[in-house]
């Protein structure tokens, strides 16, 4: 339920990141616009889950696979993998 909460609650925070930064989507985008913060593209709304999601995986590790290490890591792996992917792919984007 924590989880849900927040990786949902990325959306709004998302959303304020965007009406403060302001950085205009490319020119030629086809988007459908339904807030007035979806015309901005920085902080992407998706990345932003994601990145939420993997990171509360990561942290809480631990708490998921209290008893067995190589799960534990291996969740731990996974999770920081997946963060450096997405990072990395918005940048080359």
């Amino acid at each position: 339920a924590v989880l849900l909460v927040i990786s949902l609650g990325s959306y709004p925070i998302s959303m304020i990141l965007k009406l403060i930064f302001k950085v205009a989507r490319p020119e030629g985008a086809m988007v459908i616009l339904n807030f007035s913060a979806d015309k901005y593209s920085f902080p992407s709304s998706h990345v932003m889950f994601y990145t939420v999601f993997w990171g509360y995986l990561l942290l809480n590790s631990g708490v998921i696979f209290p008893n067995d290490k190589i799960l534990r890591r291996s969740l731990q792996v996974l999770s920081l993998l997946l963060i450096l992917l997405i990072a990395m792919s918005r940048i080359y984007l």
